[in-house]
């Protein structure tokens, strides 16, 4: 496993602190507990999280290592936030940067001696070109890439992503939320004027808790592109590959797709149909950005 290291290995005060944790309960007859703590661990972040933290974490180590570090040294953070500036990265890479360190150290890597990584991350945004999300871009090429993927002769890849795309966007979906959507958690009814109505339950988000569920509705109109892709995907799609998923593997029909896969093809979906990059994860961020944008109360998109 990828994050096996990071999640409760050999990897800075949390790996220690596991192995202190196994001998404590050793001495008092209790190592059938450490499978516990091990899933405490494990579910203290989202796996995507997760994932984040261990491509961060070792992009820090790659780079102490490089210039003769140790790779556990307070320096190396330091040094790899102001390379990372310098190299105008983003602000989300700087904030990943340090908070997979503290996860990994269990402290806050702000309140040590280098003062300097809080305003990093308060200043690093101000480093990087800023990106064009004005509503005429965003809204034309997804409908570009929904018209692209369900063109005529369009392979049943390309219809998938699209579609995966269009529910993305009206949904507002993580690309996580987006590949576990199975099919009796969609919802279909007609609305007015021939609309159809569309309702997708995540059971428990990312950042649900409790575990109370969501389930967002958005429409699409009779002879909209979103529309004829919706009804092509249910003709090639679902109706013809019996699978839980609503977005199944090809391969294996019984699981879905990977959020890793997802993005490659998102990447080659873009660059055969001609848009400006699209991510999974941006299209949820757009969605919510149009809906606020036509009224929808602030709290129900985010």
């Amino acid at each position: 496993m990828e994050n096996e290291d990071l999640r409760y290995g050999n990897s800075g005060e949390r790996g220690a602190m596991m192995d202190e944790l196994e001998e404590d309960l050793k001495k008092v007859g209790r190592l059938d507990l450490i499978e516990t703590a091990r899933f405490a661990m494990e579910r203290s972040v989202a796996p995507s999280t997760l994932k984040a933290y261990s491509t961060a974490d070792r992009a820090r180590r790659r780079l102490a290592s490089a210039c003769g570090l140790e790779e556990e040294a307070d320096f190396s953070l330091c040094l790899y936030v102001l390379d990372a500036m310098r190299k105008r990265r983003s602000k989300s890479t700087v904030a990943t940067a340090l908070a997979a360190f503290g996860f990994v150290s269990g402290e806050d890597p702000r309140a040590s001696r280098f003062g300097l990584l809080g305003a990093a991350l308060k200043t690093a945004a101000r480093t990087v070109p800023t990106s064009n999300h004005d509503k005429a871009t965003r809204e034309s090429g997804l409908i570009k890439l929904i018209e692209w993927g369900s063109r005529e002769g369009a392979s049943k890849a390309d219809l998938r992503i699209a579609v995966l795309s269009l529910i993305s966007f009206g949904a507002l979906l993580r690309p996580s939320e987006a590949v576990d959507i199975r099919r009796d958690s969609v919802a279909i009814k007609m609305g007015e004027e021939e609309s159809l109505i569309i309702g997708v339950t995540v059971p428990k988000a990312k950042n649900d808790q409790e575990g109370k569920g969501r389930t967002t509705f958005f429409s699409l109109n009779s002879g909209s592109s979103g529309r004829i892709a919706w009804n092509k995907y249910f003709q090639t799609v679902i109706t013809a590959i019996p699978s839980p998923f609503f977005f199944p593997s090809f391969t294996e029909a019984t699981k879905g797709m990977t959020t890793d896969f997802v993005r490659k093809e998102m990447k080659r979906a873009c660059v055969e149909a001609g848009v400006t990059p699209l991510t999974p994860h941006c299209l949820r961020g757009e969605g919510a950005t149009t809906s606020i944008e036509e009224g929808t109360i602030t709290r129900l998109c985010i």
